[in-house]
């Protein structure tokens, strides 16, 4: 089967070479990225994706001349329509497509979509509950530019190494305070008697879309609010949000168990709100 990924509006075959030594992702880390679900044709919180897309483009300073939402959109909706994805997983990453070193000539988007078929249109609970570590070795730092999803990913790399090394099967990144800011490919919620707590932005996190869905979900139980360690340890709950997989309960850390009653009640809300 033939998978198709869109390479500056046009579709090309997976395989195909599409970049040079010249590119600046390759060569600075020049570029950005968006993971989104597809859901029955369908592109979820799309609206929080493309506010994310567009502060980052800005804040990066990218020439954003003719491509607004309705373009990124069409772009999006090329790869899973030209793969018959009903449910996908997309990757949007935009470079800037410039000659020069570090200061580059030009801000001009170029961008690469890539799909993945997915088998489920709703989110699921994972079965198995999590268990997770602290990784401390490389610290975020707090600050806007911790907030971007860019492809300056080696923190991830490095925690997600750490936690295959040690059997685990994710672990939470402490920030540059020695708290917790998130995990490697996910934000972190805590669950206190009624509340659920999730480090703010200024902790360093990634301002994760499914974190935004679930504060907005939840008013009146959902806080932001500072995560150290003995926080983790007094919790009753603990789990992970991204888009793609939804919430993902944690059962153990440090030797403590944790159930899953708040968070499979989110998970339930989330699905009947799609």
């Amino acid at each position: 089967m033939h998978v198709y990924s869109n390479y500056n509006g046009f579709l090309v075959e997976d395989g195909e070479k599409l970049f040079n030594a010249t590119n600046r992702a390759f060569k600075f880390g020049d570029a950005l990225f968006e993971t989104l679900k597809v859901s029955n044709s369908k592109i979820l919180f799309w609206d929080k994706h493309y506010q994310r897309l567009q502060y980052t483009l800005d804040f990066l300073g990218f020439d954003t001349t003719g491509v607004d939402k309705a373009f990124w959109e069409n772009q999006l909706q090329k790869v899973f329509v030209r793969n018959n994805f009903p449910d996908a997983r997309l990757r949007l990453t935009i470079y800037r497509d410039s000659p020069g070193l570090y200061v580059p000539q030009r801000h001009k988007c170029a961008f690469l979509i890539e799909g993945t078929a997915l088998d489920k249109s709703n989110y699921e609970m994972n079965v198995k509950g999590l268990s997770i570590g602290i990784y401390s070795e490389v610290l975020r730092s707090r600050q806007k530019f911790s907030n971007l999803k860019t492809t300056n990913s080696l923190n991830y790399i490095l925690a997600g190494l750490f936690a295959e090394k040690n059997n685990f099967d994710d672990v939470l990144i402490l920030n540059d305070a020695g708290r917790v800011s998130e995990a490697v490919s996910s934000n972190v919620f805590v669950v206190i008697g009624d509340q659920i707590i999730t480090p703010p932005l200024e902790e360093g996190c990634i301002d994760g879309v499914m974190r935004k869905v679930i504060l907005e979900m939840h008013p009146d139980k959902v806080k932001e609010g500072v995560v150290d360690i003995e926080m983790l340890k007094k919790a009753d709950e603990i789990f992970l949000t991204n888009a793609i997989r939804g919430i993902q309960w944690v059962a153990s850390f440090d030797g403590k168990i944790y159930s899953s009653n708040r968070s499979s009640q989110l998970m339930n809300m989330l699905n009947m709100s799609l």
